[in-house]
C-alpha cells in the first residue's frame, strides 16, 4: 500500500476523521468531496491511516439514521400537544418520537426542527384513519423518528408510570408555546353585543385532555410567572383546557409569532385582523 494519497485530503487524519466519524459520511460522499471516482480508494486510505471501517450493521444505521436534534423546545411544545414517545419493546430497545396531523407540510415543519437529515422519510402517508388512530376522518401524515436512547430517557421524564404527565423540570419557552399552539390549540372570536355598540375579542385556548387539573394549575402558573399570561382552566367533556384572559390575546400571538405554515393559518385569529374579517359569522 502506497504510504500516501495522490489526493492530499486523504493524506489528513483529522479531516477524514470528522468527515467519517463526526459527520458520518460514506467512503462514496467522501469520495465525491476530494475528486476521486471510487469509494475504494477512500476505505484504503482509512485503513492506511488506522480509521476503523465501519461494519456493515454500522453502516446501515448511518445510512438510515435521521440525525435527532433534541431540540426541547419544540419536542416539549409538540408533547403539551399532539405528539407521543412510543414505549420501548424491552430493555433492550429505545423510543420513538411520534405525531400525526393531517396536514403535511405541519409535520414537516415540525420534523426539520428535530432531524437534521432524511425528514421527509420519516413522514408516511397519507394514512386513511382507522380505530384509534382516527383524524375526525380525514386522512392523516404520520412522523415516527428512529429509536434513540434520548428519547427513551425524554420518556422516563413525560410517562414515569406510563401515563403522560407534565414534567416539573420542563423549561417553557415561546418556541414551546409556539408548538402547543399549532398542536392543540386554538383560537375564536367573541362578540359582545351591548345597547350601543358591540365590542368583539379574541379567546385563545390551549386543549389539554390528557393533563391532570394539578398539571395544569402549575402550568398556569409557571404561564403567569414566566410571561404575565393570565389563564384559567375550563370543562370540557373529556377534561380542562387552558383559557387566556381575552384582553391578553395580542401579547400571546406577539410572544409566539406568525404562523409558520400555511395549513395553520386559520388558528391565528387576533384583533389585528379584525378589520379585515368582514363576515365574523362565517369564522
Amino acid at each position: 500500500m502506497k504510504e500516501s494519497s495522490l489526493y492530499k485530503l486523504l493524506n489528513d487524519k483529522e479531516w477524514l476523521l470528522d468527515k467519517y466519524n463526526v459527520q458520518k459520511l460514506s467512503t462514496a460522499e467522501i469520495s465525491k468531496l476530494v475528486g476521486c471516482s471510487n469509494a475504494d480508494t477512500v476505505a484504503r486510505n482509512l485503513k492506511r491511516l488506522q480509521i476503523p471501517i465501519r461494519s456493515i450493521s454500522e453502516r446501515r444505521r448511518v445510512k438510515n439514521n435521521d440525525f435527532l436534534r433534541l431540540n426541547l423546545p419544540v419536542i416539549n411544545g409538540s408533547l403539551l400537544g399532539d405528539a407521543y414517545i412510543s414505549k420501548p419493546h424491552s430493555k433492550n430497545w429505545n423510543s420513538s418520537l411520534c405525531k400525526k396531523n393531517i396536514y403535511y407540510d405541519h409535520v414537516l415543519f415540525f420534523a426539520k426542527q428535530i432531524l437534521e437529515k432524511n425528514a421527509e422519510k420519516r413522514i408516511f402517508g397519507p394514512i386513511e384513519p382507522s380505530g384509534n388512530l382516527s383524524s375526525n376522518g380525514k386522512p392523516y401524515y404520520f412522523l415516527n423518528t428512529y429509536k434513540h436512547p434520548e428519547l427513551t430517557q425524554l420518556r422516563k421524564l413525560w410517562y414515569p408510570n406510563g401515563k403522560k404527565i407534565i414534567p416539573r423540570n420542563i423549561e417553557i419557552t415561546s418556541e414551546t408555546l409556539l408548538h402547543w399552539f399549532l398542536d392543540d390549540g386554538y383560537s375564536y372570536i367573541v362578540k359582545y353585543k351591548g345597547k350601543t355598540n358591540t365590542k368583539n375579542h379574541i379567546r385563545v385556548c390551549l386543549c389539554s385532555d390528557c393533563f391532570t387539573k394539578n398539571d395544569l394549575f402549575w402550568m398556569r402558573d409557571l404561564l403567569k410567572t414566566k410571561f404575565n399570561l393570565y389563564f384559567h382552566l375550563g370543562k370540557k367533556v373529556n377534561g380542562h383546557i387552558l383559557i387566556l384572559r381575552e384582553s391578553q390575546s395580542n401579547d400571546f400571538f406577539a410572544l409566539i409569532g406568525p404562523c409558520p405554515v400555511k395549513s395553520m393559518e386559520y388558528k391565528w385569529k387576533h384583533t389585528s385582523r379584525l378589520d379585515k374579517l368582514k363576515e365574523f359569522d362565517k369564522i
